[in-house]
């Protein structure tokens, strides 16, 4: 993991623990129990919402297809960060009406997961990333299923909620989790195939998705068999906080692969150029066509000794992956000046001689 996010995730964690245990000292809650459970509410609430100001800062940095992608995962964050929003904000404000709190909890099982798929779904097509596994038909079905058989579980009576309430409780934490399941499928899958700068945010935005499926089936299970478990309450909310700290690291990560820009270094040859301006291509079978030359090229050992024609190929090689880059890149937008502003001077001089 980067050193500089490592240290802006220690510092942005430490002022939420900070924050957190500033709230518990307010009159509302100094005399209200379980104050783990609330700092640990507090403490996700904070996180999910950070992550989702991280995944708004990155928008300029995309394209107007890929914002709308990310949109769509902000808002799935966001909406299911109201599952602790709502316990915090009782602390502060009554809320009398019954079917408003109870829309308020599960109305977040309901559409964060499928937001947050549907943002992905979005993101795999702008990278002509397919997989059968997570067409919608199929995760649609899989859901509604687990939601049913959520629904039909047997349990003890939870004390003073109705039956028809549990079951649709249970039945929106199952389809929240078959979603969310979904999306580490095709987090993984769009992992292996995107290039590598994006790579390390992909891996993040996996883990959190694997948090919040278990957060769901974690949840579903205590909320059915462990009520009056001592585990239920205090130490039950952790899921929750991870995922909001894995929502967070995703956050940062995306932060800086949209930024992020390669360097090249002073003395690299024509092929270390051509190599390390293609890691910039969110998609890199699109240009291993092309690549194919360079490796032919170094497939016979002559990178130390290229001729007239090996230098000729290199540099229509790297043209085609500049080309790609300004006019088909999906994800981000580069002028030519700045994909030019780091190269050696000898082999920007011998592309003015071409293009």
């Amino acid at each position: 993991m980067n050193k500089k996010i490592i240290v802006t995730l220690f510092i942005i964690l430490a002022l939420t623990a900070l924050v957190s245990g500033a709230l518990l000292q307010l009159p509302q809650v100094t005399e209200v129990p379980g104050k783990i459970a609330i700092f640990m509410v507090f403490a996700t609430s904070i996180t999910q919402i950070l992550a989702v100001i991280l995944f708004l800062s990155t928008l300029s940095t995309f394209k107007r297809d890929l914002k709308f992608a990310f949109l769509m995962v902000a808002a799935g964050v966001f909406i299911l960060s109201a599952l602790q929003l709502v316990p915090t904000l009782t602390l502060f404000v009554t809320i009398d009406n019954l079917a408003l709190f109870n829309g308020l909890y599960i109305g977040p099982y309901i559409l964060g997961g499928l937001l947050i798929f549907a943002g992905l779904r979005t993101f795999a097509k702008l990278l002509d990333v397919r997989d059968r596994r997570t067409a919608f038909p199929l995760v649609l079905g899989c859901s509604l299923l687990l939601a049913c058989i959520a629904v039909f579980l047997p349990h003890p009576p939870i004390v003073g909620v109705s039956e028809p309430l549990v079951d649709t409780i249970m039945g929106s934490i199952a389809w929240c989790g078959g979603f969310s399941l979904a999306s580490v499928l095709l987090a993984l899958r769009i992992r292996r195939m995107i290039g590598p700068i994006y790579k390390s945010a992909m891996l993040w935005f996996a883990l959190a998705m694997m948090a919040l499926t278990f957060t769901t089936y974690h949840e579903l299970v205590v909320k059915l068999y462990f009520e009056d478990s001592s585990y239920t309450g205090d130490l039950s909310l952790w899921p929750f906080l991870l995922t909001g700290i894995l929502f967070l690291q995703t956050g940062l990560a995306f932060r800086q692969s949209g930024r992020q820009f390669v360097h090249v270094q002073a003395n690299a040859s024509p092929i270390d150029v051509v190599i390390t301006m293609s890691q910039l291509i969110s998609n890199p079978a699109v240009i291993d066509p092309e690549l194919d030359k360079i490796r032919a090229i170094t497939a016979q050992g002559k990178t130390g000794q290229l001729s007239t024609t090996d230098r000729a190929t290199i540099q229509s090689v790297y043209l085609a992956v500049e080309d790609y880059l300004l006019t088909k890149e999906p994800l981000r937008s580069f002028t030519r000046e700045e994909l030019r502003a780091d190269l050696p001077a000898e082999f920007l001089n011998s592309l003015k001689n071409v293009s």
